[in-house]
This record gives C-alpha cells, sequence and structure tokens, in this order.
C-alpha cells in the first residue's frame, strides 16, 4: 500500500463517519455503517502499525460490545457511571462512535501525513 493510498483510505474512513453521524438513521443502519468503518479502520491501523487491535478495540467497541455497553448502562441505571445520560439509546451512541472514529481517523491521516519524508 502506497503512502498516498493510505492518506486516501484515512479521509475517506474520516469523512463516511462523519456523513453517517450527520445523517444518522435507524439503528441498523448506523450499525452497519460503524461496524464496516470500524474495520476498514482496524485493518488499516494494524496493517501500517498505527495502533494496535487491542488498542482500537478499547478505543472502537465492536457493535456487539456497544449493544452490551449499552444494556449494561439501562440495567445499571443513571447512577452506574458519569458521563452521558444511560438511557441515550443504542443509536445516540453509535452516532458518538462514529463522530469519534472520524476524529481518529483525521488525527491519524494528518500524522501520517508527517511522516512523508520518512516513507521514502
Amino acid at each position: 500500500m502506497t503512502y498516498e493510498s493510505v492518506i486516501s483510505e484515512l479521509r475517506l474512513i474520516a469523512e463516511q463517519s462523519a456523513e453517517a453521524a450527520e445523517r444518522g438513521g435507524r439503528e441498523d443502519e448506523l450499525l452497519e455503517a460503524y461496524g464496516t468503518l470500524r474495520e476498514r479502520a482496524v485493518a488499516l491501523a494494524t496493517a501500517k502499525r498505527l495502533a494496535t487491535a487491542e488498542r482500537l478495540a478499547d478505543q472502537f467497541p465492536s457493535p456487539r460490545a456497544l449493544r452490551e455497553i449499552e444494556r449494561l448502562d439501562i440495567a445499571f441505571g443513571p447512577d452506574s457511571s458519569p458521563g452521558p445520560p444511560h438511557d441515550r439509546g443504542l443509536p445516540a451512541r453509535l452516532t458518538e462512535a462514529l463522530v469519534e472514529l472520524s476524529g481518529w481517523a483525521t488525527g491519524a491521516r494528518l500524522a501520517y501525513e508527517t511522516l512523508k519524508d520518512d516513507w521514502r
């Protein structure tokens, strides 16, 4: 994979994640968008050593893990953890995850661009 293709893929992940978050939609649509973009980010990050799969799993849980986190938040109630309301729903959680994924890809792209001289 060339330097330019890495930058291009990171840019696409960032743009598509931001667009999916902005567009919103049904829970299943958000799950599909997040799952697909997350897989692309993990594959690229591990291939180019931008991050480990474990680090990305912590930062961007799988769709299945997000469902479980949402279920536990609801089960334990509003006093279980600080932060956003526990009952915000999975679509809101997925939208937040898509925004965070977009931010990661943007930051990784910018950082990767600084390596241009080292790449060649």
